[in-house]
């Protein structure tokens, strides 16, 4: 009975540890996870107000200009994941692959009086155009 006893024993605590454990790295898997999407959402952020930030001071900056050009090498900073930018008429998309989180905005209203247009990921660096010739001001993302 005494070598029954102590396999039961030993059986018990080996499958309460392996719990604990399981249960401890789940907590820090889920704290690991919620912390990725606070950055990947932050970047998403930075990014679109950094393209915005640009697209208005190409567009201010040189009103004789006709086409206005400047290329932005945008590091990845959300561990693998690529984030992508798409320029239409309702302003900037920027959006996180593969999960699919996305972030948008205006472009302080940008798209109202400019033609927007164009997509780029920021794995490649990033072109950003302003075209003012014959009354088209126009964004176009490369």
């Amino acid at each position: 009975m005494k070598g029954q006893s102590l396999i039961v024993q030993f059986l018990l605590f080996f499958i309460i540890g392996l719990g604990l454990f399981a249960a401890i790295s789940g907590i820090f898997r889920t704290q690991s996870d919620i912390i990725r999407e606070d950055i990947s959402s932050s970047n998403r952020e930075l990014t679109a107000s950094y393209l915005s930030s640009i697209a208005i001071s190409m567009a201010a900056s040189c009103k004789g200009c006709n086409i206005t050009t400047a290329t932005v090498h945008l590091r990845n900073i959300t561990a693998g994941k690529v984030t992508e930018m798409k320029l239409s008429g309702s302003g900037l998309q920027v959006t996180s692959l593969p999960d699919g989180g996305s972030f948008s905005t205006a472009m302080h209203n940008l798209h109202k009086s400019h033609i927007l247009q164009g997509a780029a990921v920021t794995a490649l660096p990033v072109v950003l155009s302003y075209n003012n010739t014959k009354n088209k001001q126009e964004f176009t993302l490369k």
